[in-house]
């Protein structure tokens, strides 16, 4: 299980294509904080499993500290930030493994 999240997560930072695994590529912007915008890049749907890659940019005026811990819900297994702290303007990117749902 853990081997599968790791192999799964180095394939999206290396923007690689796992066997048997779909990549979609919506560039969607979804609501996260005030200051922060939040653009999904690229989705890799496997059989079980499906890893998110965001963009996440401080569109504020102050410095924004990011916590993984804070970016779990429901059926999220695993989060990575690129960078955890950013200053005005800068961006980073999110990784985000869930579970695939009926709807994916």
């Amino acid at each position: 299980h853990v081997r599968t999240l790791k192999n799964l997560l180095l394939a999206m930072a290396s923007d690689a294509l796992p066997e048997d695994t779909e990549v979609r590529e919506p560039g969607r912007q979804l609501a996260l904080w005030p200051g922060v915008r939040l653009t999904l890049q690229r989705e890799w749907l496997g059989t079980g499993l499906v890893g998110e890659k965001y963009q996440l940019a401080n569109i504020g005026t102050k410095d924004v500290n990011l916590v993984e811990r804070d970016l779990y819900k429901p059926g999220v297994m695993a989060v990575s930030l690129e960078h955890a702290s950013l200053r005005p303007g800068e961006a980073t990117n999110l990784f985000v493994i869930r579970e695939r749902r009926a709807n994916d």
